[in-house]
């Protein structure tokens, strides 16, 4: 997997996903996350979002439309 940042760092790694846990296996060491899910949804008018959770906290991405 590959973690972008805005100032234009770029992550590259594996994700290991156990039960409700997520681990993050980075240079500089393992991120791990206790609560994930990822959800889509339908904003109308033909776009499509994708909403990734971590620890309470959202990153959403637009997956169609526009």
């Amino acid at each position: 997997m590959s973690l972008l940042f805005n100032s234009g760092t770029v992550l590259e790694g594996t994700a290991v996903a156990e039960g409700t846990s997520l681990t993050l296996y980075v240079p500089g060491g393992p991120i791990a996350y206790e609560r994930w899910s990822i959800d889509a949804f339908d904003a109308g008018y033909g776009y499509t979002f994708e909403n990734l959770r971590l620890d309470g906290v959202s990153y959403v991405r637009q997956i169609a439309g526009g």
